[in-house]
């Protein structure tokens, strides 16, 4: 970790305000997953050379990030004014390398413009069948549906029990009987299982939000 975290103070020059902050808070979740929830995930662990190892490792890196994160609050977070914007040619390298796309600029626009409209318009159409056809309004009551501060977990086995119910009763795929989907609030750092791993019981974390402000910001079951 050291190596990595030297790599990025020789590396980063006049980086964008916004990304020392995700930067920031980033560093600081790994911490926690370092400290809490890494020891969680080993708790059957039991060779003491490597407990060993990895408790000086953990040490290590933990001193390491907390040293960067605090650099980049006191020192890189005031200085910050660079520009998240990379800049026409810039981004259409981007698009080539990590997408494979490779399309003129303008063509890349007028295909964003022309699936804006046609979303607008089966909007609207859509918002005519609902709150007298006005989209904002109809915006704000999808908005405003949602489950109440707290209850996010509650409601959300209540949906799975519904739509296991459906599904079953309507016969669309077998449902193995003795393997529920158990749904639980999000841990800070998620080691849920996959699907397909035999032996594990399949955990369907859900974001407990407790802010009522938040849900009615992001609306629907933050699943």
């Amino acid at each position: 970790m050291p190596p990595f975290l030297n790599a990025a103070r020789q590396n980063v020059k006049d980086p964008p305000g916004l990304f020392v902050k995700t930067a920031i808070e980033t560093l600081r979740g790994l911490v926690a997953f370092i400290e809490r929830d890494m020891p969680r995930a080993l708790w059957d662990l039991d060779d003491l050379f490597v407990l060993s190892d990895l408790d000086i490792a953990s040490t290590e890196a933990v001193r390491a990030i907390d040293a960067y994160a605090t650099e980049l609050e006191t020192d890189a977070l005031p200085k910050a004014r660079g520009s998240f914007r990379l800049g026409p040619e810039v981004f259409v390298e981007k698009l080539r390398l990590d997408e494979g796309i490779d399309v003129p600029l303008a063509k890349l626009i007028d295909i964003a413009e022309r699936e804006l409209s046609e979303t607008q318009d089966a909007f609207r159409r859509t918002a005519s069948r609902i709150k007298d056809g006005d989209p904002l309004e109809t915006w704000q009551a999808l908005k405003a549906d949602h489950p109440a501060a707290g209850k996010v977990v509650a409601e959300a086995r209540e949906q799975v029990q519904a739509l296991r119910a459906f599904v079953e009763r309507e016969g669309f795929v077998s449902v193995p009987e003795h393997d529920p989907i158990h749904i639980g609030p999000t841990p800070p750092f998620c080691f849920g299982s996959g699907p397909f791993e035999r032996g594990q019981r399949m955990i369907r974390p859900v974001v407990p939000d407790d802010d009522a402000a938040h849900l009615a910001l992001h609306g629907d079951l933050p699943v």
